[in-house]
């Protein structure tokens, strides 16, 4: 049975699920950013469908991204999660309460009405007055504790604001918990599904085992509890497995990857990228038409910026200025940038690139059979799951693409499907088929849809009546043996 879309965004950009939808309002596609409507009338099943689209092939893929099953699940988690209490750690392993924040109608009737009130944690308080979205003050300094208290002076003001917050709040809602960067803070993920930033946190009251794809960059213990600072180079099959065997999170991995294209000289520091010119450029891999980066001005407000057909987008720096790129509603990595007055760099892109032994200049080639790179310089492999593998060599292998920053992507060609026609055979004759994730049944309908297969419509269908499963003998093929 085909997934029903029951996730959508609306004119402000929030994501809306089926059952919160107003009759009349706009919502669009989280897949295609199309309209669609809300039908929410006398049916058993309610679900959006689009406004004036006919390509059922195209149907079917907004459908498989845009359920509530899908990857798409994080960015609606983390838009439910947003004005609850959260948890920060900074980059010298303090820990910070992220208290909720008043809305603009509640801030404007506190002032107006003298609805004042604090709130205090471990004797630290906020008083309602730095309670805004956009302040910088809502956070309260705390030791690590399994649980914290919390107290509110003049309480029946804050239930006049509508101002929510549980009396008693838990760190710990699992074993393990993890933080990912998020605008530019590591916070903690309360949900089970998520992807994961290239650096991170984990805190754990189990000491964790270790995994060749994690890099320690700290560790301590502090009244019990493990403290991990990881760098992840690569996403691996055994690191997902890693992840949710230790520490109970299903990793997803990124559909997309934004990237540092101009300048080639930068510095690392402060979790972010340091330069030193006014103006960069940011690239999208891969990218569409309607790609748009978000970010947050100096003034706190947002911003948005369109790529062009090479998926590239252009930035003006302000000195000192933490710039967050997020892709808006898109699994993707996130990219800090700053402008400072002088850098140090320690990465300067060579262009001494060879190709199956020969020195070539990179400019979006393509590929049908295994080839080799060597470079100079370290440049990102996207294999089936799209997660970028950084290395300074590839040994005769295919994969999806081949980025070097600052330079190009190298591309796989499209093979026509009747080359190929025992591998999809499998689709039809396996009676062996298991669960697989999002991504790697999303490639392969995708591949599908995209070839010459003679009677196309019947592997399509196959497809949608195994939903996120594939034969288990064709996920050998497509992991490369794996």
């Amino acid at each position: 049975m085909t997934a029903k879309i029951n996730i959508a965004i609306d004119q402000k950009g929030n994501y809306v699920k089926i059952q919160d939808a107003v009759k009349g309002q706009l919502y669009y596609c989280l897949n295609c950013k199309e309209r669609l409507i809300a039908n929410t009338g006398d049916h058993n099943i309610h679900f959006y469908r689009h406004h004036n689209k006919k390509n059922r092939e195209a149907l079917i893929e907004c459908e498989l991204y845009s359920s509530s099953d899908s990857d798409y699940g994080i960015l609606l988690n983390e838009q439910i999660y947003e004005n609850k209490v959260r948890f920060i750690f900074d980059k010298s392993l303090n820990l910070k309460m992220k208290l909720p924040y008043l809305s603009r109608s509640s801030l404007a009737r506190m002032n107006f009405d003298d609805l004042y009130f604090s709130v205090t944690v471990q004797g630290n308080r906020i008083f309602s007055t730095g309670l805004g979205k956009r302040s910088n003050r809502g956070y309260l300094d705390v030791s690590l504790e399994y649980e914290y208290l919390v107290e509110i002076e003049n309480e029946r003001n804050a239930k006049l604001l509508e101002y929510v917050i549980e009396k008693k709040v838990q760190l710990f809602q699992r074993q393990t918990l993890l933080f990912k960067k998020i605008s530019g803070e590591y916070i903690n993920i309360p949900y089970e599904k998520t992807n994961l930033s290239n650096e991170l946190f984990l805190l754990s009251t189990k000491k964790l085992p270790r995994h060749s794809d994690l890099i320690l960059k700290q560790y301590s213990i502090s009244n019990g509890i493990h403290i991990y600072h990881f760098y992840i180079d690569n996403l691996t099959e055994s690191l997902i497995d890693w992840f949710k065997k230790e520490t109970g999170y299903t990793i997803i991995p990124n559909r997309k990857w934004i990237d540092l294209f101009y300048p080639n000289s930068f510095q690392y520091g402060d979790y972010s990228l340091l330069v030193e010119t006014d103006k960069v450029l940011v690239k999208v891999t891969p990218h569409s038409s309607k790609d748009t980066l978000g970010y947050f001005n100096k003034n706190g407000q947002k911003e948005v910026l369109k790529v062009d057909e090479d998926g590239i987008a252009e930035l003006d720096l302000e000195q000192n200025h933490m710039y967050h790129l997020r892709l808006n509603h898109e699994i993707c990595n996130e990219l800090t940038l700053k402008r400072i007055s002088e850098i140090e760099p320690v990465t300067d892109y060579s262009t001494s690139i060879l190709v199956n032994g020969q020195l070539d200049e990179i400019d979006a080639q393509s590929f049908e059979r295994a080839y080799s790179v060597e470079s100079a310089s370290a440049f990102y492999v996207f294999k089936q799951d799209e997660y970028p593998i950084k290395t300074n060599s590839l040994e005769q292998q295919l994969p999806k693409a081949v980025h070097f920053p600052f330079i190009g992507t190298m591309h796989r060609r499209r093979v026509n499907g009747k080359e190929n026609l025992v591998s999809w055979e499998l689709l039809l004759n396996s009676m062996q088929w298991g669960i697989v994730k999002n991504s790697e049944f999303m490639d392969v309908f995708k591949m599908v849809k995209e070839s010459n297969l003679p009677n196309r419509s019947i592997y399509i269908a196959e497809l949608l009546k195994n939903y996120n499963m594939l034969p288990k003998d064709f996920v050998k093929i497509i992991r490369g043996g794996r």
